[in-house]
């Protein structure tokens, strides 16, 4: 479909879909890793995004997503940058910062290491690929909530995609005699509320970014054991089935190891069996979520 020299279509795989699923429509987003920019582009296209910076550490990303742009007519929307991290984004440039298929340790840093930026933002959308449970614990200590959590398979791979907000804005978002915060008791939970798609996005103010809270506990969103770091708390109270398949997997994968260690008693391979064993630990509560 074209309006004077816009495309339209352009197709994400099902990961970069997900991802693009989570970003609150209005908001300026900062793609940080753009690489070919086809999800800037998918934004842009469907009008929910109007205005993006899309931005890569490396030149030949880049040009290609300029050659992208042009070619699908969006160089007035989509602004590219070259740039490590956030470096070249000021505070208050974004509303959501979405980072997609980069190493979990790295996109902490690149969170952590302009902090200003960080907290100048409204919204997170990321798909970390490793050490996921050292991206929700950063978000937790920055003083984000995740609010959406999901999930896809492609090409034999598990994907986990997540939406972050501050905290304060569920707060202010919030009637001021609906929580007191400071009474929250940690496992005081809904496990049936908010359900991350059940929400109107123009029935509310854009600044509230999406989330409806005057209705539910915000504690539903405090992750408070190891196994929802590691797993993601509204992925196990929703049952993701996707989730169950994950962990199943893992578990196989841990037994595997266990397997080729048989009786070794080096220092070594005794503090990988206690690895393991403690990962194989966490799997089993995470998989106790199902039995209900």
């Amino acid at each position: 479909m074209r309006e004077g020299n816009r495309t339209y279509t352009v197709r994400l795989s099902k990961r970069l879909q997900a991802v693009a699923d989570f970003v609150t429509p209005g908001s300026r987003v900062a793609d940080v890793g753009c690489d070919h920019a086809y999800t800037a582009i998918y934004l842009a296209g469907h009008g929910i995004a109007p205005g993006i910076v899309a931005m890569d550490v490396n030149q030949g990303p880049i040009d290609r997503a300029k050659e992208n742009i042009r070619k699908y007519g969006y160089s007035d929307i989509i602004e590219t940058r070259r740039s490590d991290g956030l470096e070249k984004l000021a505070a208050g440039e974004a509303d959501t910062i979405l980072i997609a298929g980069m190493g979990g340790a790295l996109m902490i840093q690149i969170l952590t290491n302009k902090k200003e930026v960080l907290q100048s933002v409204k919204e997170l959308v990321l798909q970390p690929q490793s050490e996921i449970h050292k991206v929700r614990h950063m978000l937790q200590e920055e003083g984000f909530l995740i609010v959406g959590e999901d999930m896809v398979k492609e090409d034999g791979k598990y994907y986990f995609i997540m939406r972050a907000v501050k905290n304060n804005l569920i707060l202010d978002a919030m009637q001021p005699d609906a929580i007191e915060p400071d009474a929250i008791e940690p496992d005081a939970i809904e496990p049936d509320a908010i359900e991350p798609d059940a929400i109107e996005p123009d029935s509310i103010k854009p600044d509230i970014m999406r989330l409806d809270t005057t209705k539910h506990n915000i504690t539903k969103y405090v992750l408070t054991e190891d196994v929802h770091f590691y797993y993601g708390r509204l992925l196990l109270e929703q049952k993701h089935p996707l989730l169950r398949e994950f962990m199943f997997w893992d578990y196989g994968l841990c037994e595997g190891i266990m397997q080729s260690l048989g009786a070794e008693q080096t220092e070594n391979s005794m503090a990988r069996k206690q690895e393991i064993n403690e990962r194989m630990g966490l799997l089993q509560r995470g998989l106790a979520f199902y039995q209900d």
